[in-house]
């Protein structure tokens, strides 16, 4: 019974680590950070340029929650960007130490066979 519950939380382990990269890789890609952009840049418009409300007249009634949407779309995209670029170094720190590793492997491959 105890192997069981290891395989089924084996597999539960298994899907959410793959559904939290799916997850990070969907919310950092350049699509949906544009996305997250275009609306911070939309938002700051209504917002703030009165030129948008003389086009518009019907956004003069959402320039405060424009405020909010710009404030919570600006601080979304800064924490992806973050998250992307933490990402990104982690991944060039793991490459570093493998290539470091089979470069030291390979000097020791060269040294046996020298001495052989």
């Amino acid at each position: 019974l105890s192997n069981a519950f290891d395989g089924v939380y084996g597999a539960v382990d298994r899907l959410n680590g793959f559904s939290a990269d799916l997850f990070w890789n969907v919310a950092t890609s350049p699509f949906a950070l544009a996305v997250v952009a275009l609306v911070a840049v939309v938002a700051f418009l209504v917002a703030h340029v009165p030129y948008v409300e003389r086009v518009i007249p019907a956004a003069a009634a959402y320039t405060r929650g424009a405020l909010v949407v710009q404030v919570l779309a600006s601080a979304l995209l800064m924490f992806l960007l973050g998250f992307a670029f933490a990402d990104q170094r982690a991944d060039a720190e793991r490459l570093k130490t493998e290539l470091a590793w089979s470069q030291f492997q390979l000097e020791q491959s060269h040294a046996t066979a020298e001495e052989a």
